[in-house]
C-alpha cells in the first residue's frame, strides 16, 4: 500500500538496504545482528510469550517460523520484521506500524 510519494517510502528502501548489504557480506558463520549498519534488536522473551502469533508468517518453504528480529523505521513507529533464514538470506515477513509488545499496545 506504499505509494510514489509516501513519506514512509524511503525509510523502507533504507532499512531493506541495510538488510540486503548485511546478507550479501554474511558468507559464513552465524548472523551478527551487530554488523548490520543500523539498530536491529530482538523482542523480548515476554513480548513473545504474549504476541508471538502476530510476529509468525509463513516462509516461502512453507514453514511457519517467528520473525522477532527488527528494524525500526521513523518518522512514524513503524518496523520491519525478519528472519536470518541461512547464510545469506534473511527473510522479511512484516513492514508496516508498530506490533504490540509487552510494553506497547
Amino acid at each position: 500500500n506504499i505509494r510514489t510519494g509516501d513519506k514512509m517510502l524511503h525509510p523502507i528502501e533504507r532499512r531493506l538496504s541495510n538488510l540486503q548489504t548485511y546478507a550479501e557480506s554474511w558468507i559464513n558463520g552465524a548472523f551478527k545482528p551487530d554488523k548490520i549498519s543500523c539498530k536491529t534488536t530482538s523482542e523480548s522473551e515476554a513480548t513473545l510469550q504474549q504476541y508471538v502469533q502476530e510476529r509468525t508468517f509463513l516462509c516461502p518453504d512453507g514453514q511457519n517460523r517467528v520473525f522477532s528480529w527488527h528494524v525500526r523505521l521513523t518518522p512514524l513507529a513503524w518496523r520491519i520484521h525478519f528472519y536470518p533464514s541461512r547464510t545469506g538470506e534473511i527473510l522479511i515477513g512484516y513492514i508496516g506500524p508498530h506490533l504490540r509488545t509487552s510494553k506497547f499496545n
